[in-house]
């Protein structure tokens, strides 16, 4: 069977799938709960139909129930043969219409004497605890029947399951398509398309083919929707799935819409050709192309444009990234690099990202992608010490040699200092700010550094030389909002040496 699962979104770890795995959390509980027994429970209503009398009293009404325009659309394909009695006993157990009209024929009942009274009595009164022993069964209470569409069985019909394997695959399904969901529509949305896919998938399986004898269970219709929706949102967008066929699978770009009809045709195909099979297709179909359509209807608009593109680029890194590692292990040092720019386009704070691509380049010094990535490496947020073991290994082994500071741009060699001070290499900068008054004299940005720069140095005690290069900055740039800011703080100091 060929599966294709979207793997366009991963886990963020900061942004967890509470709610879908809140979801299957209750919905493994509800199971391990109330229905892990069913089948015992099963048994013992077989067991209590035959010693309660209500085998020999219903035989011959069974059969007149069989010949009602109700029962022929539903048996009237299975016939009951002797050899399948046992059959025959599990649908007049189960079968609701059934159920209802032995107490239609219960009540019209005239007994003759006090014998007969006493027997329909006797037979109302099994038949009652019959339907309580019924009950007691979850997925016989609360499951979807063809009779009654409309009820709250269509909600709680999505929290049942039929065994262990059909619960642990709905589950896979809906933590691999929930977290997508959720964090593509977030948490009101996701219950929305869960709740009316999972009901309208049991109202369409219910009326085309559903049996009063046996109800709807599981959550897959509600998981169909959330598998529409997530398509719905990419739209015509060609988006990661991961292919798997037999023992061969591989990540393949597709466009959603094709797969969303690839799903609806399959659902559409076992419909009609696995007559045998006791899967709701219907129900996946009707859960698939309600998801869609919400997932068109619910689809955040113009407003939440600036959030999607942040939710796709905080995906999509981590994806270019891992192929970058993949390119370097197979020594594919072109793709290597554009896998690990378009990450740092995607997410310009990825500090693994820009060591990976320092790492690529620093084999040729004298390359024009080596002065990239240094300013690159330097420009990166001055506030992040992740990389200043680069800064000081730029410093020492390309500053001066392979570097010049006319090949760094202003942010570069703000970096540069900024990191050079975090590691109290004051030595190292002061000739750099020197030159920087040369290089980039012009530059409006020079003011801001030059007193940040003045600043540090007065934070160690080196007032003289923070004296010096406040009264540059005054002098030369005291018409800018940091050259009036020397002013002052030279005042200050002033008015201190005084007192």
């Amino acid at each position: 069977m060929l599966l294709l699962f979207p793997t366009e979104i991963g886990i963020d770890k900061k942004h967890l799938p509470w709610l879908t795995i809140g979801v299957a959390l209750i919905i493994a509980l509800i199971y391990f709960s109330f229905q892990i027994h069913e089948s015992d429970k099963i048994n013992k209503v077989v067991d209590f139909y035959h010693s309660s009398g209500l085998q020999e009293n219903e035989s011959d009404l069974f059969q007149r129930y069989l010949e009602t325009p109700t029962a022929k659309q539903y048996y009237n394909e299975r016939p009951l043969q002797e050899d399948a009695k046992s059959l025959e006993i599990y649908y007049r157990i189960f079968d609701k219409n059934f159920r209802k009209f032995v107490s239609r024929q219960l009540e019209s009942e005239q007994p003759s004497s006090s014998e007969a009274q006493e027997k329909i009595q006797k037979w109302f009164y099994s038949s009652q605890n019959l339907k309580t022993k019924i009950n007691d069964i979850p997925s016989y209470r609360f499951g979807a029947y063809v009779s009654e569409s409309f009820n709250i069985s269509i909600f709680t019909h999505m929290f049942l399951h039929s065994g262990v394997e059909h619960l642990f695959f709905n589950l896979v399904f809906l933590v691999l398509f929930g977290l997508g969901v959720e964090r593509l529509f977030g948490r009101t949305k996701w219950l929305i398309i869960y709740c009316v896919s999972g009901a309208l998938g049991a109202v369409l399986f219910t009326l085309l083919e559903g049996k009063p004898y046996m109800p709807l269970v599981g959550a897959s219709g509600a998981i169909s929707g959330l598998m529409g929706a997530y398509i719905a949102y990419y739209g015509t967008q060609r988006i990661q799935f991961l292919v798997w066929l037999g023992f061969y699978f591989n990540h393949f770009k597709l466009p959603a819409l094709a797969i969303l009809g690839y799903w609806i045709l399959k659902e559409l195909f076992y419909q009609l050709t696995d007559l045998e099979s006791n899967v709701a297709y219907l129900a996946h179909l009707g859960g698939l192309m309600t998801g869609g359509f919400l997932g068109f209807l619910l689809k955040p608009g113009k407003k939440n444009l600036q959030q999607e593109s942040k939710l796709q680029n905080s995906f999509g890194y981590q994806k270019h990234y891992k192929e970058a590692l993949e390119h370097i292990r197979q020594l594919n040092i072109e793709h290597a690099r554009k896998c690990l720019n378009q990450a740092l386009k995607l997410n310009p704070k990825h500090a693994e990202s820009i060591k990976s691509l320092y790492n690529l380049e620093k084999v040729n010094p004298k390359s024009e992608h080596y002065k990239s990535v240094v300013n690159q490496v330097l420009s990166f947020d001055l506030i992040n010490q992740q990389i200043d073991s680069l800064v000081l290994e730029i410093v020492e082994s390309s500053i001066g040699k392979h570097i010049n500071i006319k090949d760094l741009n202003i942010d570069a060699f703000f970096g540069l200092l900024h990191g050079l001070l975090r590691n109290d290499r004051l030595q190292k900068s002061t000739p750099l700010v020197e030159n920087a008054k040369k290089d980039f004299a012009q530059h409006p940005k020079l003011p801001e550094l030059l007193f940040h720069w003045s600043i540090t140095l007065a934070k160690r005690n080196q007032i003289r030389a923070a004296s010096i290069e406040l009264n540059y900055l005054a002098n030369y740039y005291g018409e800018t909002e940091f050259g009036k800011n020397a002013k002052t703080h030279l005042e200050k100091w002033k008015g201190s040496e005084n007192k």
